[in-house]
């Protein structure tokens, strides 16, 4: 099992990859810029880099397995969202986000609760 962190180098992908490592945790770091995501590496004891795009859905189904966590704060959720909640579900991994979008939210919960 591993924790997969995509937009790791965004606001609140570095609030959530402090906490993480602060509690000891090592997740795989995951964006779009190589360059930023090497930095906050060497900040936060070289975790695992990985570049992708949160539209990228092959890139993103190579990274995550059955009974991983991928964390996602990729927004907007209802532009950029749904691919990355599609590969969690289609590959049995658990998800997380950050969204506060209420469209995302319902749109969710109507297409994927049950699964």
């Amino acid at each position: 099992m591993k924790i997969i962190l995509l937009g790791a180098s965004g606001f609140t992908g570095q609030l959530i990859l402090r906490e993480l490592t602060r509690l000891n945790l090592t997740p795989m770091i995951v964006g779009r810029n190589r360059t930023k995501l090497e930095a906050l590496a060497e900040r936060y004891g070289n975790p695992p880099v990985v570049v992708a795009d949160a539209n990228e859905r092959a890139a993103l189904s190579a990274l995550v397995n059955p009974g991983d966590i991928l964390v996602s704060t990729v927004g907007p959720f209802n532009e950029l969202g749904y691919v990355p909640l599609e590969v969690a579900v289609e590959n049995g991994a658990h998800y997380v986000d950050s969204t506060g979008e209420h469209a995302f939210i319902a749109e969710v919960y109507r297409r994927y609760q049950k699964r």
